[in-house]
């Protein structure tokens, strides 16, 4: 069949070019960058800051303006924020929902189910997996240069905080938690320690992932240093409690005791390291 022979030949091919260029994304690039897009969780709200221009957030949660926990407070002022239910991130019209594996559940799966497109950052467990949740987040962006950048800033950041303090002697450490969790091997936390110098006591004694231990269990390990986990909202709680007891300021003195600010630990990112750079001073 020759269509160019045919006397309407170039004219079908006309029609066919014009209802190419009306069609959506009808460009060379065939995976355009998503311009829309709503992040459901706090930590999900700070990548969206570091590697997108304002125009292209739609909306972040209400956490993203908390100067205590949100590492982007300042930035994320002015923009709009969610309650994030399904009902209210529709109104959106979102063409990119970004969260985390352990965000809004119920939210992700009607999201799914009415068809929008919706990523998941897992949960990392050492520095390493930190790197691979920015580099999929800015595949997902389609910054896959800002991203690497971002990477390379904090591989650059760490490796200049460990020259520093290489002269310093390792020491022990144990973390404590509201209603006595401590924190072992496969977390974060953990490779936290490590990479500033640390041996964390925990892991030393069999503890893996987050395990609650007693209070005479921590007395017994004599840790060189105390890092408490105080990332609670109620301050009065039971749980809080515990970590004021006496015996804790017993076991170290107060210039051992260590505290992580929230808004550097409550998410993976570039802020990975100034905690590592904040433990590795206390050293």
């Amino acid at each position: 069949m020759k269509i160019l022979g045919h006397p309407l030949g170039y004219t079908a091919i006309a029609c066919v070019l014009m209802l190419a260029s009306h069609l959506p994304y009808a460009t060379a690039d065939a995976s355009p960058k998503p311009q829309r897009i709503v992040s459901l969780g706090l930590c999900t709200d700070q990548l969206a800051l570091l590697m997108l221009e304002r125009t292209r957030i739609a909306s972040l949660t209400h956490e993203a303006t908390n100067a205590e926990s949100s590492y982007m407070a300042a930035e994320a002022q002015g923009i709009t924020q969610h309650n994030a239910t399904a009902e209210d991130i529709i109104r959106f019209q979102p063409d990119l929902v970004i969260s985390t594996t352990f965000g809004s559940p119920d939210t992700v799966r009607i999201l799914k189910q009415l068809g929008y497109r919706v990523e998941l950052l897992p949960l990392p467990q050492n520095v390493e997996e930190v790197y691979s949740g920015l580099r999929l987040a800015g595949q997902w962006f389609g910054e896959p240069e800002k991203a690497e950048a971002l990477i390379e800033k904090t591989r650059n950041n760490i490796a200049d905080t460990q020259q520093r303090y290489a002269n310093k002697p390792t020491q022990t450490i144990a973390i404590f938690s509201p209603n006595g969790y401590s924190i072992g091997a496969g977390t974060l936390e953990n490779d936290f320690l490590i990479q500033a110098g640390y041996r964390n006591i925990a892991t030393e004694n069999g503890i893996k992932n987050f395990q609650q231990i007693s209070l005479e269990t921590l007395l017994l390990w004599q840790p060189d240093k105390l890092l408490i986990d105080n990332h609670v909202y109620n301050r009065k709680s039971l749980a809080q409690a515990q970590l004021d007891h006496p015996a804790l300021k017993r076991l170290v003195s107060s210039d051992n005791i260590l505290f992580i600010p929230p808004r550097l630990r409550a998410c993976p990112g570039p802020m990975t390291a100034d905690v590592i750079e904040y433990l590795a001073s206390k050293r």
